[in-house]
């Protein structure tokens, strides 16, 4: 072998120079790119042995003969840039580091095809894993963004995990969700389709202190447990409705019971309020003495000042005093509501009916 002005000739006619490769004078190989990446491109098929063997459509492989797998670098506008690893049919393909341990596996599922298998990473991967159909990627794929999203279409809207475009954390999708069973917000909590005869949704999962329910960005609540359901107040910690199972329905004011419906009809505590007539069989009046304070004689009728009167109310003629006259003898008869108007009790005047008729009848028998 000998050496001169930066060439080598090796023994036999082999010369190297610094872009090509000449024996006994006709060149085999030359420079392989013309950007300038190092490698040379021979100019005949070479004679390989062992696991290397030559193909002018492939170039150099590596691998079982026959049609066992091979490993190649193939060709991209005359230039050999991309790996490409031919496998047999139902084979899998597994990177291992020098310790042995695998990075990448592919498992074909015996079928040889790579899209009808499964990829499986063991260690950190690149930040850009995209699996397309196409590479105009415009049909179904999955494609893992810098670490940042997870992102699915399925042709009709696109999936996105974590996609900091649309939030910091959760699940986008810009038009539907689906699950064919329950949709879980923990381990045993969620929704599912009614089970029941009526409904949108289910719940399901034990609820929060023992009540199952909707809880509306903690602020109201419609719940239930195996007896009751209704609509709690959770700001004020108060019920709005309560109801019981096969029972009474409990109707609530700032945490205050005013309506209960009972077997016989409802129980009212407080006022009744009726812009128009109110209706009914009978009207009684409570009278229990153990429920009144400071029980007196009636001395003294007013009768003598009242000032019956005739008026139009909604339409419809009718006859009776005016509150605000009353008040000035008898306030302890007249209510004002929320809105400043005034109403009347008729039936206390019916105890001064009876003391004036009571005082009448003692002037005649006198």
């Amino acid at each position: 072998m000998t050496s001169s002005g930066g060439n080598v000739t090796i023994d036999g006619g082999l010369t190297v120079t610094a872009n090509s490769i000449t024996k006994n004078g006709a060149q085999v190989a030359t420079e392989a790119y013309a950007d300038g990446a190092a490698g040379i491109q021979t100019n005949d098929s070479p004679t390989l042995t062992g696991n290397w063997s030559w193909d002018d459509d492939k170039g150099l492989l590596f691998g079982t003969g026959g049609g066992g797998p091979k490993v190649y670098a193939a060709p991209v506008g005359g230039n050999f840039h991309d790996l490409m690893i031919d496998l047999v049919a139902g084979a899998d393909m597994v990177i291992r580091d020098t310790t042995g341990t695998d990075i990448l596996k592919l498992l074909t599922n015996g079928s040889g095809g790579v899209f009808s298998g499964s990829w499986s990473f063991s260690k950190d991967v690149a930040d850009v894993i995209n699996f397309t159909a196409n590479s105009t990627n415009d049909s179904r794929g999955i494609a893992f963004n810098n670490r940042t999203a997870l992102s699915a279409d399925y042709n009709d809207g696109w999936l996105r995990i974590n996609n900091t475009s649309e939030f910091a954390n959760g699940t986008f999708s810009p038009n539907h969700i689906r699950t064919g069973g329950v949709f879980l917000v923990d381990a045993d909590r969620g929704i599912t389709d009614p089970t029941g005869s009526y409904g949108t949704v289910q719940t399901v999962g034990g609820g929060v202190g023992g009540w199952e329910g909707y809880n509306i960005n903690g602020n109201a609540i419609f719940m239930s447990n195996s007896t009751q359901y209704g609509l709690y107040d959770d700001t004020n910690n108060e019920w709005g409705i309560l109801c019981f199972r096969n029972g009474a329905t409990v109707l609530y004011h700032n945490g205050l019971e005013k309506l209960e419906s009972v077997p016989g009809g409802v129980n009212i505590t407080g006022a009744v309020v009726a812009t128009s007539t109110m209706t009914a069989t009978n009207f009684i009046h409570t009278s229990d003495k153990r429920l009144k304070d400071e029980i007196k004689p009636l001395r003294e009728s007013f009768i003598s000042n009242l000032k019956p009167k005739s008026f139009m109310i909604q339409g419809r003629k009718q006859y009776g005093f005016i509150a605000q006259e009353v008040r000035k003898f008898a306030p302890e008869l007249v209510y004002e509501d929320y809105k400043g108007f005034l109403s009347m009790d008729y039936n206390s005047i019916i105890a001064h009916l009876v003391k004036e008729v009571q005082d009448l009848k003692k002037q005649l028998n006198g």
